[in-house]
Parts: structure tokens; C-alpha cells; sequence
């Protein structure tokens, strides 16, 4: 099982699973790699940057401002190995305001169909309840197979548990579905219709474990 590193908008340092270590401040621009690796040769990839040429870099910048986004307000996962990444952020994770300028800076002439699916994924209704929000958990293509993305979702969801948080996912697959559902996660209202043909938008919440016994911090 891979150790963790975390990072977030509080604080840079070490998931309680892993040692302290400086490889930490390395994670967003590693992670970027992970996130554009995992989402060029999916559908979603393929709707947000329909040219083949130019899906990489397009991407890449995408990845960076969701992460600069995640480090500022939220929190990054990723195993210690840096091959896979979760980004979480507290729901309702509205942008600022600026944001939206940077993303049509980031992502040029494809600019339209990023804002079109996170205005989407915002346009769905969140739970009620105060919630934490996974808005990516990626694995690079290479390192598949081993587990790792159930690790870092492991991992966060039992800080979950203990801080007695929902847990809010939207699903842009149907494999992404099937996987959340073994961790408890379940259908939460009826799904977006697709955008100009793109991935159909599945929200799904995963309630605390209340049944947890918490031990005093030592």
C-alpha cells in the first residue's frame, strides 16, 4: 500500500499515514501530470478538448489552475509515489470570482466547453448538510491496477467519518459510478443531461460511518 502526502490550504505537511517530508511542496506540479495523464484519453477528456493535437497542453493548464484552486481552499491527496491524486474541496465549492477569467485563460479556444461543465457540475443540487466535495481522484495510466485510488479515498473518507462529514462525489462515468458505490457512496437526484453530447453528470453522497468508536487524540 503506497503512503500519502497532503496538502492543503491550511498547511503543506505529511497525510498521518506517511513521515513528514519536503517532497510535499512537489505535489501540485506532479500532480497536474497525474490529473492531465488520467483525463486526455477518457470521454470527458476527449468532450473538453475534441482535437486530439491540442488536448495535452490544453489539459495541463486546466489541471494547474484546479490544483492552484484545491491547494487555496481545499485539500490535495496524493501517494507518496505521486501516481495518483485526490483533490477535495468544502461543498459548496463555488469559484471565486476571478476564477472563471482564468480558466478561459488557461484553457483558450476550448474555454467554452470547462465553463459549460463546471457550471454544470455547480448547477446540481449538493447536499443540504455541511459536506466535503471529490472533485477528481486519478491515477496515472501507467500505475493502474494496485489499488492506489481506493488508498487515498480510504484515507480521507475515515477523516471524514471522524469529523462526521457527508462526503459528495459527481460521477462522469458509469465505471466511476459502479466503483463509488462500493465505498458506500449512493445516487443523490437524477443526473444532468448531457452538454452538446458530453458525459452525463451522476451526483452521489456518501454519509459518515456514525457508528465509529473515536479515541482521544494521544
Amino acid at each position: 500500500m503506497s503512503r500519502m502526502t497532503t496538502m492543503t490550504g491550511r498547511h503543506e505537511g505529511a497525510a498521518p499515514t506517511a513521515a513528514p517530508s519536503a517532497e510535499t511542496a512537489r505535489v501540485p506540479g506532479e500532480a497536474a501530470m497525474v490529473l492531465t495523464a488520467a483525463y486526455q484519453r477518457t470521454r470527458l477528456g476527449a468532450w473538453l478538448v475534441p482535437s486530439g493535437g491540442e488536448r495535452r497542453a490544453t489539459l495541463e493548464g486546466w489541471a494547474a489552475l484546479v490544483l492552484e484552486d484545491a491547494a487555496t481552499r481545499g485539500v490535495v491527496d496524493a501517494t507518496r509515489d505521486r501516481h495518483a491524486v485526490a483533490v477535495w474541496l468544502p461543498g459548496p465549492p463555488e469559484p471565486p470570482t476571478a476564477w472563471w477569467a482564468e480558466l478561459a485563460a488557461a484553457t483558450g479556444r476550448h474555454s467554452e466547453r470547462f465553463e459549460a461543465f463546471h457550471r454544470a457540475l455547480l448547477s446540481l443540487a449538493p447536499p443540504p448538510e455541511r459536506h466535503h466535495q471529490l472533485m477528481h481522484i486519478c491515477v496515472h495510466p501507467r500505475h493502474r491496477g494496485h489499488g492506489r485510488a481506493t488508498t487515498l479515498l480510504g484515507h480521507r473518507l475515515r477523516e471524514l467519518d471522524r469529523q462526521r462529514l457527508t462526503a459528495y462525489a459527481v460521477a462522469t462515468s458509469p465505471a466511476l459510478v459502479k466503483w463509488l458505490t462500493r465505498h458506500r457512496f449512493l445516487a443523490h437526484g437524477p443526473p444532468a443531461t448531457p452538454l452538446d453530447k458530453g458525459p452525463v453528470l451522476r451526483p452521489m453522497v456518501r454519509e459518515p460511518n456514525r457508528h465509529l468508536h473515536h479515541r482521544p487524540d494521544r
